[in-house]
């Protein structure tokens, strides 16, 4: 009999690595258009929001929504428009921070596609975050998912207008108002060592 050297385990035979050539990366990030970013991620988010909507607990939303994966992915694209923002190569003097200091400045920001988009990926994270709250706040504390669903169309598109309806709703329903802890009134204290 031949001896024949062992295969290698765990990789096709025939298929071989390939590291991450930095210069399609660097040719790929100068290449992103803004506005298809914006479109992509605008719509990225619905199917998200349709699942706190119309699936809240399922597996596959716990793995999704609730567990802040959306905000992972969201956050490279984020980190890229403030990068380009601040840096000048979105449009930006790269002034730094202090465009935050006043109105003009942050309406001079808004007024560049890459802070733009910084400010809606911003935007569209936060609120996500805080509908999936209200989702789980409301399981909680009892309050029915039908009672809920308007706020989340509220909070998809006002924000804070969503956050304070679920908050008045919640605290109709419940007695709860402004309690943002995460346990009921009744839930067991947790002992201090």
């Amino acid at each position: 009999g031949e001896v024949r050297p062992a295969a290698k385990v765990g990789r096709p035979a025939g298929r071989t690595e390939r590291a991450v050539d930095m210069n399609d990366v660097t040719a790929f990030v100068d290449e992103l258009d803004p506005h298809v970013a914006f479109t992509v991620a605008n719509r990225g988010v619905l199917p998200f929001w349709l699942l706190l909507a119309l699936a809240p607990h399922w597996s596959v939303t716990r793995a999704l929504v609730h567990s802040g994966a959306v905000a992972l992915l969201l956050t490279p694209l984020y980190v890229l428009g403030i990068a380009k923002t601040f840096s000048g190569g979105g449009g930006g003097g790269g002034d730094g921070f202090s465009a935050f200091d006043s109105l003009a400045g942050v309406m001079g920001l808004f007024g560049m596609p890459w802070a733009c988009l910084a400010g809606w990926l911003h935007y569209l994270v936060f609120d996500l975050f805080v509908g999936a709250w209200q989702v789980r706040d409301a399981r909680r504390r009892g309050v029915h998912h039908l009672a809920v669903v308007p706020c989340l169309v509220c909070t998809l598109m006002l924000g804070p207008v969503g956050l304070c309806l679920y908050l008045f709703v919640r605290g109709a329903l419940t007695g709860t108002w402004l309690a943002l802890v995460e346990q009921p009134r009744d839930a067991p204290k947790a002992k201090r060592r």
